[in-house]
């Protein structure tokens, strides 16, 4: 049982990211990747997608708000990287109160609900994102990895994307190492 709630414990970081008053140095002076993406200037957004992935922060972390009381738990704030289509050379930061998925009749938790997390991705320009969801299952594959699919909202940022909108899909694996992926792709208007 002990196993069980640290490795529930590992999965409350699955995509944390929410930004806290500190200026993120963005990754990589100098990218390949064309950041402006591909803009479609009839329907007027961006394609986004790639992958982002995350690694538990030891220097830094996040105020997301206060929700053990509701029954959710953290296990800190994580450091996403990647490169995104449509962004370039991406950092994100990331935090998630989650609680345990269980079925009648079974003791173990078969998942992980992530109910509130705060996220945020910075650009290579150093604009940041601000990101926003109605929260996401994740469940235990056979080899212990959790697994699923999570739908965020771009709700502004700063500098160009003081009015960003639009969403994205994921796609998480979180093997409770202290480490996952998320892979990608939406839709961003700004």
């Amino acid at each position: 049982m002990k196993n069980n709630f640290l490795l529930a414990l590992l999965v409350a970081l699955v995509f944390v990211s929410c930004s806290k008053e500190e200026t993120l140095v963005p990754v990589g002076a100098s990218s390949p990747q064309n950041e402006s993406g591909v803009l479609n200037k009839k329907e007027g957004y961006k394609e986004i997608a790639g992958t982002l992935t995350y690694n538990r922060a030891t220097d830094f972390d996040i105020n997301c708000g206060d929700h053990w009381t509701e029954g959710y738990f953290n296990d800190g704030s994580y450091l996403g990287q990647g490169e995104l289509d449509g962004l370039g050379k991406t950092t994100s930061k990331t935090k998630a109160w989650v609680n345990m998925i269980y079925v009648s009749g079974n003791p173990y938790p078969v998942g992980v609900h992530v109910g509130y997390q705060c996220c945020s991705f910075f650009a290579n320009s150093g604009d940041e994102l601000f990101l926003t969801t109605d929260g996401y299952d994740l469940y235990f594959n056979s080899q212990g990895v959790a697994t699923g699919e999570c739908k965020f909202y771009f709700a502004g940022g700063t500098g160009k994307y003081k009015d960003a909108s639009g969403s994205f899909t994921g796609y998480v694996e979180n093997p409770l190492n202290g480490s996952f992926t998320v892979k990608l792709e939406g839709k961003l208007s700004y």
